[in-house]
C-alpha cells in the first residue's frame, strides 16, 4: 500500500509484507502459545492486532480513541484450504492497477488452484520483496456487502508451501489499509483473482 502524505503528496511504501513483519515482531512476546486450539490461537492474535492498530503510531485507524477493534466474520476452519501450486516459470512481472493513478508491478510466484463450494478455483499469487512472504489479493462475492469493495489481501509465509501443496487461510483475509484511511493506496487484486464463491472469512466491514 502506499500512503500519500503532505502537500508534496509524498508516496511512501507501506506494502502488506511490511505490516506483516511489524505488526507479528512487536507481538512475538504475546503470541498465542502453539499447544492452544486454532481457534483459540487466532482470537489472541485478532485482541493482539486490534492493540496494536489502536496503539501504534504507523496504524492507518485515524480516530483510535474511537476504535472498538475489527471486526470478523466467525473462525471457520473450513475456510482454511490446502490448494496446488503450480510455480511461475518465467516469474513475469505484472503491472497491478491500485486505488490511485500509480501502477504496482508485482513478479508472480504462481497459480493456486483449489476446489470449493462446489467450483474449480484458481489465485495468482506474488512474490514480495521479502521472499518469506507471499502475497495474495482477492475478490470475492462478499465485496461491498460485508467486505471492503476494493477487494482483501492474503500474507502468506512461504513456509506454508511444501512440494506442490500450500495453505490457504482465509481466515486470516484482511483489509487493505484504504479500507480505514483514505490516504492510502492499495494494489487492487487483478481480473483473475476474482472468486465468484462467497469469502466469509477473515475480517468484515
Amino acid at each position: 500500500m502506499l500512503q500519500k502524505r503532505g502537500f508534496l503528496a509524498l508516496l511512501v511504501v507501506a506494502l502488506s509484507a511490511i505490516f506483516f513483519y511489524t505488526f507479528n515482531s512487536e507481538n512475538a512476546k504475546t503470541a498465542a502459545p502453539p499447544s492452544l486450539s486454532y481457534e483459540s490461537r487466532l482470537t489472541i492474535e485478532r485482541k493482539n492486532k486490534d492493540e496494536y492498530l489502536k496503539t501504534n503510531s504507523e496504524s492507518p485507524i485515524e480516530k483510535k480513541a474511537e476504535f472498538k477493534g475489527l471486526k470478523y466474520y466467525k473462525i471457520d476452519e473450513s475456510f482454511k484450504i490446502t490448494a496446488k501450486i503450480e510455480l511461475s516459470k518465467k516469474q513475469d512481472n505484472e503491472f497491478i492497477k491500485t486505488t490511485g493513478s500509480e501502477v504496482d508491478t508485482m513478479k508472480v510466484f504462481g497459480e493456486a488452484s483449489f476446489m470449493f463450494q462446489g467450483k474449480q478455483n484458481r489465485l495468482t499469487i506474488y512474490q514480495t520483496e521479502n521472499n518469506r512472504i507471499l502475497f495474495l489479493p482477492f475478490n470475492d462475492l462478499t465485496n461491498s456487502k460485508d467486505t471492503y469493495g476494493g477487494g482483501r489481501y492474503l500474507d502468506i509465509p512461504i513456509t506454508d508451501l511444501a512440494g506442490d501443496k500450500m495453505i490457504i487461510d482465509f481466515n486470516l483475509a484482511y483489509q487493505p489499509y484504504c479500507a480505514y484511511n483514505h490516504t492510502y493506496i492499495c494494489p487492487i487484486p487483478p481480473k483473475q483473482n476474482k472468486l465468484e464463491i462467497f469469502i466469509k472469512a477473515g475480517e468484515r466491514l
